[in-house]
């Protein structure tokens, strides 16, 4: 089995991230360090650790949907304390990783997998999978700036590609525009960083629905298994 591989299906990150792992030369094969991403390896026989730790496959895989509430950062350590999305997750046997990101102020659907392969299907930006979120933003935003919005805007780093966005209405009372994003692209803080550039800021950010798999009624700060028919979604 290829190292990137074993190392996905350890339950340590998608196949993409692990690899970099094994490029910076933090996994050791027999108390060999390796970097040659060709390695195959025995998972009878060859024993691999990272961080001193010796890594198996799981007995099962896991996949997990969490409704985030804002305020918690997407990571299993934090060196300045903060809280973590793990802290709203059971101790779990396996090691358990998260797919994709959503930011500290964000909210909303999050799921988690020791199935590196899988979440890879939903990460890479070939699949070109679909994510809905729901935002808020300040003040009244015009058909103009929906208009660019959905033609692409240039970012310091990266042009956006044309994106379906929706005005879902105006509270007057609270000087806020709602608005229905769909993305399949999702790079970091993309929606907050469009939004600024039309003149705005983002009060509100709530990922709905990835692929055809929907948050539901599912209770902020609360978790489920997914079904088997949404794990075949992907």
């Amino acid at each position: 089995m290829r190292i990137n591989k074993f190392l996905a299906k350890a339950g340590l990150g998608s196949r993409r991230s692990v690899e970099q792992l094994v490029l910076d030369g933090k996994i050791k094969v027999n108390g060999k360090t390796i970097t040659k991403l060709a390695t195959k390896v025995d998972p009878d026989k060859d024993t691999v650790t990272y961080k001193g730790k010796r890594l198996s496959l799981p007995e099962k895989e896991v996949y997990i949907m969490l409704n985030k509430p804002p305020g918690y950062i997407v990571t299993a350590d934090d060196p300045f304390n903060r809280k973590t999305v793990f802290e709203l997750l059971p101790e779990f046997s396996l090691r358990i990783f998260p797919v994709g990101r959503l930011d500290k102020n964000s909210r909303g659907m999050l799921f988690f997998t020791n199935n590196g392969k899988w979440a890879n299907r939903i990460i890479h930006p070939s699949k070109k999978i679909t994510k809905i979120y729901y935002v808020q933003v300040k003040g009244r935003i015009s058909q103009a700036a929906v208009k660019q919005l959905r033609s692409g805007v240039e970012l310091n780093d990266f042009t956006t590609q044309p994106t379906r966005v929706f005005l879902r209405g105006y509270n007057k009372s609270q000087d806020l525009t709602k608005l229905k994003f769909y993305l399949s692209e999702g790079k970091k803080r993309q929606i907050r960083r469009m939004i600024k550039h039309v003149g705005s800021s983002v009060v509100d950010l709530k990922r709905v629905r990835i692929g055809k798999v929907k948050l539901g009624n599912l209770p902020e700060g609360y978790w489920r298994y997914l079904t088997q028919k949404e794990i075949n979604q992907f």
